[in-house]
């Protein structure tokens, strides 16, 4: 997915709010919006993904800071949140007959879960009753099931912080079903907006459970084109890719065959898809071709 007009106003809220985390010094924002503006104007906008835009502005922001995790506060909050409703998440996918099935609604269900937004974990109530009464809009969920079956490796691309505690249940519940399947984790490279990093893994237990990688190079809210040896190599040789969230469903290049799992958080990605905000989505990518635009 390439950058549209109908991102920049969304773009510009995020940017305004990072830079107002990041100094309290009237002067010095104004001037980093001013370098952030003139990088715009320059950029090739519309051959760019809008994780890789944010990537960007993220980079000038840190440089011109000297702060390179402004939402680590948050982060930490809401993986200890997410943490102390685990045991409830847990039963709720182990007294489900298809826990399968309870494991993947959570999992997308846990993309609710987003510090920098909200700035709260929802209580685990709303999460359990929403997981018991929606439905997927778009389930590939039989198609996933059948691949499990014969699969031998899954490769995990997680989202953000917080939610990270149900993509643990998630992988728990895989590794109990399907014993023989191999999964391996993918966290980013460093600190961006809320996304995950090995320190929400180690917060989590995450990496008590499977191995976790990244794709190193800076650090992108999303599935960087140019990839790390290890990252790329499971990235292209698994048998199964399951990426979580909308910033992973946003990138560009992807040249295999990968589930997204996520909630639809804006209009852009709302009229792509041709279903409202909020909908669910497990939605089987069947290579370049299936590119959204």
């Amino acid at each position: 997915m390439t950058v549209n007009s109908s991102c920049l106003p969304c773009m510009n809220s995020q940017v305004d709010r990072l830079i107002r985390l990041t100094t309290k010094n009237e002067t010095h924002a104004n001037s980093i919006r001013k370098m952030i503006d003139e990088m715009m104007r320059e950029l090739p906008v519309e051959k760019l993904s809008p994780p890789e835009i944010a990537q960007m502005v993220y980079s000038v922001i840190a440089k011109n800071t000297g702060v390179e995790d402004p939402f680590s506060r948050e982060k930490k909050n809401s993986n200890r949140e997410a943490m102390e409703l685990y045991p409830l998440f847990r039963e709720f996918a182990e007294r489900h007959e298809d826990r399968l099935s309870a494991a993947v609604k959570l999992a997308a269900l846990g993309n609710i879960i987003d510090y920098a937004i909200h700035g709260h974990v929802p209580d685990a109530d709303s999460i359990m009753r929403e997981a018991d009464s929606s439905s997927f809009t778009v389930d590939s969920l039989e198609r996933f099931r059948a691949e499990l079956a014969v699969a031998k490796s899954l490769f995990y691309i997680l989202d953000n912080s917080g939610e990270i505690v149900l993509d643990r249940i998630m992988i728990e519940t895989l590794k109990e079903l399907y014993p023989s399947l191999a999964i391996t984790a993918a966290v980013r490279s460093g600190p961006v907006i809320n996304d995950v990093t090995l320190e929400d893994a180690v917060e989590v237990g995450l990496d008590s459970l499977v191995p976790v990688v990244t794709p190193g190079g800076e650090p992108l809210p999303g599935i960087p084109v140019t990839r790390g040896p290890e990252f790329d190599t499971l990235f292209r040789k698994s048998d199964i890719v399951l990426a979580k969230g909308q910033g992973n469903f946003e990138s560009r290049g992807i040249s295999r065959p990968v589930y997204h799992l996520f909630k639809i958080k804006c209009g852009v990605v709302s009229n792509m898809m041709k279903h409202p905000e909020n909908s669910l989505i497990f939605y089987y990518r069947s290579g370049p071709e299936d590119e959204p635009r």
